[in-house]
């Protein structure tokens, strides 16, 4: 078990200004160790397109990014790590009951099409389902549903859809919804019933409610308030029923946040945290003009009234936290991606910038191997 005092881990997700390869697993271990105002950092890997990062197991994460899979574990070292395909990206990914990582992504070659792919626990591509031989369109979110996967579908012309597919991702049943809110979080119960959470960044939420046999048994919206008060009304639902929170919110990107003082501070949100005891995490990028915090990585407190109480800053311009979690400790891992960082961690050689695991001079880490 490894145990972390509530750390601030950050990725530094740096623009990589090269093209990605064929699909391929390398082992590769920290490199080098760096500072940057009061942050030791460790070189993990290129970046491209940040999406996603989940825990894996007691020790590991897999983050998506772009074209690639990555796991990494708690010390900064890379396990191994899966490209895509070189003309299109990944999407959205879970990980099944052996342990493999299904992942969503298309090819945008001479004849693009979607796929699923399964990759093994050691990164290994196990089988690639062509969606183009189904009757699904592009997957934008996908989870671990009976004997096979539940599925956020869309085919681009606001038309979004839930299927339940088995594990050759044939289709059981599928069913049109409304909504063209993202959806942030999902909850099955014990009787394979669905609840789908959608919030959008300026207008409102909704919630629909679909039974195991696929049929839609209920939805509501609303609108109105701000993203943060909105999320708080699902995340309340929510934990009414299951007497917990999720610990992984997909918050949609654009999201905004001002706060009323003398230079009226407006925070863009990429990650929202909902604390075990009320209140919320908010990360993003400061965006005010007249604040030493302009341009860079910026995560705000608030508690469970809803009341700002205070922040925590990276103190380098032009970065971002891009995503944040709690693992399964209840410890925070927080992800952030900077485009400049005043030059520093520019390969002087290449020319490509690169991940880099961040941990607070004056936070411990206890991990037991």
């Amino acid at each position: 078990m490894f145990t972390i005092k509530r750390i601030l881990i950050t990725l530094l997700l740096l623009i990589s200004l090269t093209g990605c390869t064929k699909d391929t697993q390398q082992d590769s271990k920290v490199e080098e160790d760096y500072s940057i105002d009061g942050y030791v950092a460790s070189k993990v890997g290129e970046f491209l397109f940040y999406r996603n990062t989940v825990q894996y197991d007691e020790h590991d994460f897999i983050m998506l990014e772009g074209k690639s899979l990555i796991r990494f574990n708690h010390k900064g070292e890379i396990v191994w790590r899966y490209e895509g395909d070189a003309t299109g990206y990944l999407n959205h990914f879970t990980v099944d009951s052996n342990n493999n990582i299904v992942v969503s992504g298309n090819a945008k070659g001479e004849e693009p099409f979607d796929f699923v792919r399964v990759i093994s626990p050691d990164g290994e591509v196990i089988k690639t389902i062509d969606l183009s031989k189904t009757n699904l369109d592009s997957i934008t979110n996908i989870n671990v549903y009976k004997d096979g996967y539940l599925l956020n579908v869309s085919n681009g012309f606001n038309n979004n859809y839930i299927a339940y597919v088995d594990e050759d991702f044939n289709t059981i049943w599928s069913t049109d919804y409304d909504v063209n809110y993202p959806m942030v979080f999902v909850r099955i119960d014990d009787l394979n019933n669905i609840k789908m959470f959608f919030l959008d960044s300026f207008n409102g939420y909704s919630i629909v409610e679909v039974n195991s046999k696929g049929e839609i048994q209920g939805s509501r919206s609303s609108s109105g308030g701000t993203v943060l008060s909105r999320l708080d009304i699902l995340i309340s639902e929510y934990k009414l029923e299951t007497g917990e929170i999720p610990t992984k919110i997909n918050i949609v990107s654009n999201a905004g946040y001002t706060i009323e003082n003398d230079s009226n501070e407006f925070l863009k949100i990429n990650a929202i945290i909902a604390l075990p005891d009320g209140g919320y995490n908010l990360y993003g990028e400061s965006a005010t003009r007249n604040s030493e915090n302009n341009n860079k990585a910026l995560m705000w407190r608030f508690n469970a009234n809803l009341e700002y109480t205070d922040f925590e800053v990276i103190d380098v311009h032009s970065t971002k936290f891009v995503d944040a979690l709690i693992t399964k400790e209840g410890d925070f891992l927080t992800i952030a991606y900077t485009r400049v960082a005043d030059g520093i961690f520019m390969d002087s050689d290449t020319g490509v910038n690169t991940y880099y695991l961040i941990i607070k001079d004056d936070d411990k880490l206890d991990f037991d191997d």
